[in-house]
């Protein structure tokens, strides 16, 4: 699974690029004889300390906006794909920053580094969560942990023997490499199932637990399924189908009424606030927000 971690890799890799850019083009008039010498310095690229500091925490800033797309992206594409989708961005920022002419490019760079960031999120933990046994998995978020130093320590190390420009155009090969692999590996059983594609999810379990014969995965598949089953089935109790009139409206009542209509959105947004408000949503919730909000605060 290096595959999928290399996209974890790939985040660290743009991420920092900040630091090597404002290591070079954060100067001080004082350090130099004359605006001239301090513009053929930077490349005529230069950095105060109002936006240096902006510079930097612009990835942050954007970060919740892909947080929140991310897990209609894992929805709507699936595991595999999403994962492919979130590395186009890197290899858009890497070739924006090696080639920027000019301070806002840079600028927009970061955004789209922010905003990709939380849209690796969801895609990244779902298919590590879904694709291997529940002994293992502590065993690849640590994996995740050391790509993700990894591809910290590669482009500051890059940074200190390269030009930021060129460090960027380096860096814009692990992206592709990463879709490249990523492609090879399959697609998160559970989507699969999800899809009703059963057969693709047999193909798949059997090539995760090492190109076994569909015996060997069978009683797993059929847990799978019946963990689906079970999840739609509540999913059907606390939205029920605007198609179907039996779960919720009384007999001979027409589907299409517009009081009807309302009634179902009412009930649709009521049982998501309550799920929201159960503790095995709300405990961890609670903790990753107040984790990421003294680690950005720290920063």
């Amino acid at each position: 699974m290096s595959a999928a971690n290399l996209v974890v890799m790939d985040m660290a890799v743009t991420l920092f690029f900040s630091t090597n850019v404002i290591a070079a083009l954060h100067k001080s008039p004082q350090d130099f004889n004359s605006t001239e010498e301090l513009y053929n310095a930077t490349e005529g690229l230069f950095m105060d300390d109002t936006y240096a500091s902006w510079f930097g925490g612009l990835p942050y800033i954007c970060q919740p906006i892909g947080s929140f797309a991310s897990g209609f992206l894992v929805t709507w594409f699936g595991r595999k794909r999403s994962l492919m989708l979130v590395c186009i961005p890197h290899v858009i920022s890497c070739v924006l920053i090696s080639t920027a002419p000019s301070l806002a490019v840079l600028f927009l760079a970061n955004v789209i580094i922010g905003i990709t960031v939380g849209l690796t999120e969801a895609p990244i933990n779902s298919y590590f969560g879904e694709i291997c046994q529940p002994t293992l998995r502590s065993a690849l978020a640590s994996c995740a942990a050391l790509f993700y130093q990894f591809g910290m320590f590669l482009v500051l190390m890059l940074g200190s023997i390269m030009h930021w420009r060129t460090t960027a155009a380096v860096c814009v090969a692990a992206p592709i490499i990463t879709i490249i692999l990523i492609s090879q590996i399959p697609e998160s059983p559970i989507w699969l199932i999800a899809q009703d594609r059963k057969n693709d999810a047999e193909a798949a379990l059997c090539w995760l637990r090492g190109w076994v014969e569909p015996s060997g995965v069978r009683k797993e598949l059929e847990e799978l399924l019946c963990y689906h089953e079970n999840v739609t089935l509540k999913s059907a109790h606390m939205h029920p189908n605007p198609r179907s009139c039996r779960h919720w409206q009384p007999r001979g009542s027409g589907c299409h009424s517009t009081s009807q209509a309302k009634k179902q959105v009412v009930a649709a947004i009521d049982g998501l606030i309550r799920l929201l408000l159960e503790p095995e949503t709300l405990r961890p919730m609670v903790l990753t927000l107040l984790f990421f909000t003294f680690s950005c605060m720290g920063g």
